[in-house]
């Protein structure tokens, strides 16, 4: 089938975004609540950049947003308490921050969450049911998948020792019977 869209090139949002290597989520895009379609991304020094791509401005940068390098992103809404959350991971020192897009604050920091290795991907498992949110990580050294409460606090363990794993998601559907 030809089908397909046809798809053009608009122009270039950025030239300045970094990243050490070929992970997951090394930015991401998201509709905000307020209805901004944002992209998020790193870029030298530290800094996380928010960019609305309708209205080709630049919202915020955060500089010196963690220590070392950022390399992960992730998006959830929040609907419990009506709000963007954004997760960022920087690898090497593995550290996770968690981030109220609203205002732009450090909502929570994680340091040191595996002793070895990297913290090579996490993501957001939020529990609308139960009004419960949680941040799930992976190392590639064979230690445990974690799993943290929104306040920082490892919670439980998911032992994984047979395989290295490299990437964590989760995936939320929306249909109700």
């Amino acid at each position: 089938s030809n089908n397909f869209p046809k798809l053009s090139f608009c122009k270039y949002l950025t030239k300045k975004t970094t990243t050490k290597y070929y992970g997951d989520n090394n930015f991401t895009v998201f509709e905000s609540i307020n209805k901004e379609i944002i992209l998020v991304y790193s870029i030298c020094h530290c800094s996380i950049l928010f960019y609305d791509i309708e209205h080709d401005i630049l919202l915020n940068n955060i500089k010196e947003a963690h220590k070392a390098q950022i390399t992960n992103f992730r998006h959830v809404r929040d609907k419990n308490n009506n709000r963007d959350l954004l997760l960022s991971i920087s690898d090497t020192i593995k550290n996770i921050k968690i981030w109220d897009i609203k205002n732009y604050n450090c909502i929570l920091n994680i340091e040191k969450t595996y002793y070895d290795g990297f913290l090579f991907s996490a993501c957001f498992l939020i529990d609308e049911i139960n009004k419960k949110g949680y941040i799930i990580s992976v190392n590639y050294n064979s230690e445990p998948l974690k799993i943290f409460n929104l306040e920082g606090k490892n919670i439980r363990k998911i032992n994984n020792c047979e395989d290295q794993s490299y990437m964590v998601d989760s995936y939320y559907n929306s249909y109700r019977s």
